[in-house]
């Protein structure tokens, strides 16, 4: 289970303001929406010095800002999740338009800011042998799962739960022994999309592969960047 601690600004205007907003607050409720998980191929060593774990922190600042700015953008909302990875979450609590489109191009976006990352990683170490290489690994998915506030009194959160988020978490992080940046869309994700007509909208190119998570056998579209896709549109 995770818990959001960021409503994207359109999203916290209906929640505050309107009757639509009550529902939520009052009880937990299955919803359906589109999530995104991102993991970070790995970080550098916390480290055993003063200056070694301040390193750290200015690094791990820096990923979140860039990748949060991403989410917000693209109007989604967001949290930590443990392994030092992001969910963004679109549809959620209140409907949004063409959630998977602003999922995508979020995602998109999140890999286009590797390499500002990678600048800021290179100026904090001193010698080359040293350097982190910057990578991300995501998962769109859109599922059903149980949302709504936990806690009692004036300590509440809003969180999201449920198998289908463990699954989108554990098709991201089967990616981890690949070198490079990729975004996985489950089946579910890319037929909504297709429904849409978004996907048609940025004439991507995709491979399929499969994951087995516990007895099913998922079947996946990967998109990684390189000379074909980036001259597609988007």
């Amino acid at each position: 289970m995770v818990a959001s601690r960021v409503f994207s600004p359109s999203q916290m205007k209906r929640l505050m303001g309107s009757e639509e907003g009550e529902e939520w607050r009052r009880e937990k409720i299955i919803q359906d929406g589109v999530i995104l998980v991102l993991l970070p191929k790995r970080l550098p060593s916390l480290g055993r010095t003063d200056e070694e774990a301040e390193r750290y922190t200015r690094i791990y600042e820096r990923y979140l800002a860039l990748v949060f700015g991403a989410i917000e953008r693209h109007g989604g909302s967001h949290d930590i999740l443990s392994m030092d990875g992001v969910l963004g979450f679109w549809n959620v609590p209140l409907p949004q338009e063409e959630s998977e489109r602003h999922a995508f191009r979020c995602a998109r976006e999140c890999l286009e800011l590797v390499p500002r990352w990678q600048q800021f990683i290179d100026s904090e170490y001193r010698t080359v042998d040293e350097r982190y290489t910057a990578a991300f690994d995501l998962c769109l998915h859109r599922c059903a799962f149980y949302a709504g506030c936990v806690g009692t009194g004036e300590i509440q959160s809003y969180a999201l739960s449920g198998d289908e988020v463990n699954f989108a978490i554990a098709a991201a992080q089967s990616q981890i022994r690949d070198e490079t940046s990729s975004i996985r869309l489950s089946a579910e994700f890319k037929e909504a999309w297709d429904a849409s007509g978004g996907a048609d909208r940025e004439d991507l190119r995709f491979k399929t592969v499969y994951y087995s998570y516990g007895d099913e056998r998922r079947r996946l579209h990967q998109w990684e960047p390189g000379p074909l896709n980036d001259a597609s549109g988007g």
